[in-house]
């Protein structure tokens, strides 16, 4: 495009000049008596003072006074004198021609000059020969720079690719300190930036879930598949009927203890998908029916111990929370409350409403009195310190202090006045 126009534009020039030159000669002639100069002086003297080329012939010319033509200069014989004056299209020696006629009344002159088309383009040929080769070096010179600056602007995106392309999963290459290292990137990359760490930070706690849950997994599942195994054996190399019908007891226990370790293991993993996507699903939820459901549910356990359950219900008490995950966390503190609890001892179930508007959901049993240091390792177990496995703090305790964070409460351990342990949680209605 660059390259036409300029074409163009030449040529438009020489045509624009071509014209002026024209009538400048016209205008010399007209100041110029034909018979004190000879016809070839007259076209030399045009020819050093308008011509544009000097190596172009000189403008054809005819001067005629009182209608004799007095003065010639030109290839071909002379023209009849013209009518008209300005510009017109003719010919000079048969070839198509730019014609300009000046008619001076008072000298009873007509002067008319001229210039083949064919001189104009010839001019017009030599002049794109000295232009293009050079419009051509100077577009390969931009071109050069051109792909220059783009593969300078978008060195930090390569630079960014490769270290985002080193960056390998299975290799462990990504860890909760993996960063991508581009301080110096220009400040359209540093949102860029930014994102990829945190997609990284994200990335490397999702991958560190995984492996504490799969750490978790064996661990929780050693205990019933070990019992499991053992029991089997016991129930082979047994010839006592009464013993193999023990031992197969105790292969159902440790049946029903794996399924429900499985279903628990079920409501973490909900949680770390919830926790990491923030989709906690939220509807009004009764914590006094969940309450009386959970204990019905629960009810053969309790009396397996002779367990004396005291409920206190003050008044119908909900909150917006996911009722799954709520009916998990009761299941678990009931749970506790139950395998620590004595034959013949007690468990209190308590919901009310506080005076701030918060929740109160209370579980505790009787039992010995808690000592001090026992109360602590309870207590130090729920804390989520860092660096330390799932396996370590416990597996309930884990579940059971997500599922209250998750719906923005506080869960706490102390001793209950009736000897046990108290497990209190605080759950904002709304």
């Amino acid at each position: 495009m660059t390259l036409y126009s300029t074409i163009m534009f030449t040529q438009h020039e020489i045509e624009e000049l071509s014209q002026r030159n024209l009538q400048q000669a016209a205008e010399i002639l007209r100041h110029v008596a034909p018979e004190a100069l000879s016809e070839q002086a007259l076209a030399h003297y045009l020819h050093q003072s308008v011509s544009i080329d000097a190596d172009h012939d000189p403008i054809a010319f005819q001067i005629w006074v009182d209608g004799a033509l007095r003065a010639f200069w030109g290839p071909g014989e002379p023209p009849p004198p013209p009518i008209g004056t300005g510009w017109r299209n003719g010919r000079i020696a048969g070839e198509p021609a730019r014609l300009y006629v000046l008619r001076d009344t008072a000298q009873k002159l007509v002067i008319q000059v001229g210039e083949s088309d064919q001189e104009l383009d010839g001019l017009f040929i030599e002049l794109l020969e000295d232009i293009v080769p050079k419009l051509i070096a100077v577009f390969l010179m931009l071109l050069a720079a051109l792909i220059w600056a783009v593969r300078w602007t978008f060195q930090p995106i390569a630079r960014l690719t490769e270290e985002v392309a080193q960056l390998n999963p299975d290799q462990g290459r990504i860890t909760q300190t993996s960063r991508l290292d581009m301080d110096d990137a220009p400040l359209e990359l540093q949102p860029l930036t930014q994102a990829l760490n945190g997609l990284m930070a994200r990335l490397a706690c999702t991958m560190a879930r995984e492996r504490q849950f799969i750490a978790f997994v064996s661990h929780e599942l050693n205990a019933p598949l070990t019992g499991i195994r053992l029991q089997a054996q016991a129930a082979q190399k047994s010839v006592q009927e009464a013993f193999r019908i023990h031992a197969l007891e105790r292969i159902v226990q440790s049946i029903d203890q794996g399924s429900h370790i499985v279903e628990q293991l079920a409501a973490l993993a909900r949680m770390d998908a919830l926790e990491a996507n923030d989709v906690l699903e939220r509807t009004p939820t009764n914590l006094t029916a969940l309450s009386a459901q959970m204990l019905a549910e629960m009810a053969d356990a309790f009396s397996h111990k002779s367990i004396r359950v005291e409920r206190v219900w003050r008044g119908a008490v909900s909150v917006q929370g996911d009722p799954a995950l709520l009916h998990t966390l009761l299941r678990n503190l009931l749970e506790n409350a139950a395998r620590h609890t004595p034959t013949g001892g007690a468990v209190r179930v308590e919901v009310s409403l506080m005076d701030g508007g918060a929740v109160c959901w209370r579980v505790e049993n009787s039992g010995a009195d808690l000592d001090a240091s026992t109360l602590a390792k309870i207590q130090a177990r729920v804390r989520l310190e860092v660096g330390r496995s799932a396996a370590e703090r416990g597996f309930g305790l884990i579940l059971a202090q997500r599922i209250v964070l998750a719906h923005r409460g506080a869960i706490e351990f102390d001793q209950s006045a009736m000897g046990g342990l108290r497990a209190t949680v605080h759950l904002p209605t709304a």
